[in-house]
């Protein structure tokens, strides 16, 4: 449907172009409803794509759990839904992004899921034209190092983790991580994420 949509969206701008050009009184009544429609199915889309990584969270059971991603379609329209996105939601497909491409074991999810995701996402790194989103690319550096910074500290052993507000920027991140280091009592846990930190941030300078 956001298909769909952003080709009405796009006739409808070329005829108000056409009756600005020819002097007519302008109507973007059309154009406006599609736009507002197209936002509101963008923000429900992402909104299901989220709730599939909520239900999953905490459980190691897939047993009831469906293979059907509901990140592809939207990985797939990824150059179409952010044109009517929020930075917000851009933000929101990049964390799925980093996560998946720094998964190395289901963990949790069907097997067929994991491998469709985890291909999708290796697609999308080699693509040229995933680089030219420019909503999503003014957040990539910012949400990946975010990413990668708050893997390492989960992966910390200590009795001062730093607070959540601390962690929502990455200045904030390497105080801590530097504050971390002068306590001395800081060790990595036995099942650390080194590996997805390590993956994320060959990945972001590459």
């Amino acid at each position: 449907r956001i298909h769909q949509l952003h080709s009405m969206i796009y006739y409808c701008n070329l005829q108000e172009n056409e009756r600005h050009a020819s002097d007519l009184e302008e109507d973007h009544s059309s154009s406006q409803a599609l736009t507002k429609e197209a936002r509101m199915l963008v923000d429900f889309s992402l909104y299901t794509a989220c709730s599939q990584i909520t239900r999953q969270s905490g459980t190691r059971d897939t047993t009831n759990e469906s293979s059907e991603s509901l990140w592809s379609p939207v990985a797939q329209a990824l150059c179409t839904w952010t044109h009517y996105s929020d930075p917000f939601h851009a933000e929101l497909f990049l964390i799925w992004f980093f996560s998946t491409l720094c998964r190395s074991h289901p963990d949790g999810l069907p097997t067929q899921r994991f491998w469709l995701e985890k291909t999708i996402t290796l697609t999308l790194a080699r693509d040229a034209s995933f680089y030219d989103v420019g909503e999503a690319m003014s957040l990539f550096m910012k949400v990946g190092i975010q990413f990668a910074f708050s893997r390492f500290i989960d992966s910390i052993v200590t009795t001062c983790k730093p607070s959540e507000k601390i962690l929502q920027e990455s200045s904030g991140l390497t105080i801590s991580c530097m504050e971390l280091a002068k306590t001395g009592n800081a060790k990595l846990s036995l099942d650390n994420n080194v590996d997805t930190v390590s993956t994320a941030l060959s990945f972001l300078a590459s």
